[in-house]
């Protein structure tokens, strides 16, 4: 097996087992996401089915990635070591914590991709319908609507899953809430600590950030 082979068979389990961990089809279809996400597409039906809905897409997605990403950047840096191992206890994968907060942002981020390059692809395919295809024009028709509505679902239900995206941030930080008082019931020393920790990386993180805004702005003419 060549060492690209045997990447993208660890792609494929990686991506196996972000499926199994978020509990694939019946995670999708049974969350109340998908539930509000049907609502919503039949109250914008009059909008995907006669206006270039890709358009919309094409703006809207790249931000909302950025959004997704950032949080879970946020997600990665966030805690101390202990805190990490606390949430890294399970007896199996889809038990852990840890791969479960990351699986689900794993997740946001593949429906988020799928609905910018579904819409990209549509937008590439509107020309002028070829004469040998003008006798089909109503099944081209029904087809386009098929289409239209399939990605502007995807679209939806990427916008959704960011709200399930922030809840994840602020359980994550529930979470942390709740360790801390833990650790301080057992040592408050320690807990002392592991705010000073956090409190170092956060404002080490913010004048990275703000270095690298000021650079921005000198390269900027």
């Amino acid at each position: 097996m060549t060492k690209k082979s045997k990447a993208r068979h660890g792609n494929l389990h990686l991506l196996g087992e972000v499926w199994a961990i978020t509990r694939g089809c019946k995670g999708l279809v049974h969350g109340p996401e998908f539930r509000i996400c049907i609502v919503a597409w039949f109250l914008t039906a009059a909008y995907w089915i006669r206006e270039p809905w890709w358009d919309q897409v094409i703006a809207t997605v790249p931000t909302l990635l950025g959004f997704t990403l950032t949080g879970f950047a946020i997600f990665l840096g966030f805690g101390s070591d202990n805190f990490k191992r606390f949430l890294a206890m399970g007896d199996s994968e889809t038990e852990n914590q840890y791969l479960s907060v990351g699986a689900a942002f794993v997740l946001f981020v593949i429906v988020q991709l799928t609905a910018l390059i579904f819409a990209m692809v549509v937008k590439g395919f509107q020309f002028p319908t070829p004469e040998f295809l003008v006798p089909y024009q109503r099944y081209l028709v029904v087809g386009s609507a098929i289409v239209a509505g399939t990605g502007y679902f995807t679209f939806l239900y990427g916008l959704i899953l960011s709200l399930r995206a922030a809840l994840r941030i602020y359980r994550l930080s529930r979470w942390y809430s709740m360790y801390l008082r833990r650790v301080h019931d057992n040592d408050p020393r320690l807990c002392k600590r592991e705010a000073t920790v956090e409190t170092y990386r956060v404002g080490k993180a913010s004048r990275s950030s703000t270095l690298r805004m000021r650079r921005n702005r000198k390269r900027t003419p």
